[in-house]
């Protein structure tokens, strides 16, 4: 499965399912953290996997590692882009590991032509009337040319 764009998702795998099983966790981030509230977050992924009957969207709060645990999945993985993204999921890794070492860990290396995607780089470009809709899923694209509308 592909992700990008400014949505806070963490995706999981359920060990007693099928290995296909895949959960992505949308962090209950504060309101003023977030551009979209939690439910439009998850629902706009929900819509981008809509298609995957294997893979389900379910909001959290709280510590990932907690939320790992109660599904009972035995893995996360997370996507890196960049350096910058190396160093903060290394210092992330070591906490998840010391807080629940039997949890493993899969980093996946982003496409080459997402390196550069950031959620505030697509919402400052968005905010000034830019199409970024080749950037990321079709309903996020549509929600923020709802909050920003293009410029001709």
């Amino acid at each position: 499965m592909t992700t990008h764009g400014p949505l806070s998702a963490y995706t999981i795998t359920v060990p007693h399912m099928t290995p296909e099983q895949v959960v992505v966790a949308v962090f209950d981030a504060p309101s003023d953290k977030t551009l979209f509230p939690t439910s439009q977050r998850v629902s706009m992924l929900q819509t981008c996997v809509q298609d995957m009957p294997s893979v389900s969207v379910e909001p959290f709060e709280g510590l990932l590692t907690d939320f790992v645990r109660d599904r009972g999945a035995d893995a996360i993985v997370r996507g890196l882009r960049a350096v910058t993204d190396f160093s903060v999921e290394f210092d992330q890794a070591l906490m998840y590991k010391d807080m629940a070492p039997e949890i493993e860990q899969v980093y996946l290396m982003s496409d080459l032509k997402f390196v550069f995607v950031r959620a505030a780089r697509i919402r400052e470009v968005a905010a000034l009337g830019h199409d970024v809709a080749h950037l990321v899923p079709k309903p996020v694209a549509a929600a923020l040319q709802e909050i920003w509308p293009l410029k001709s």
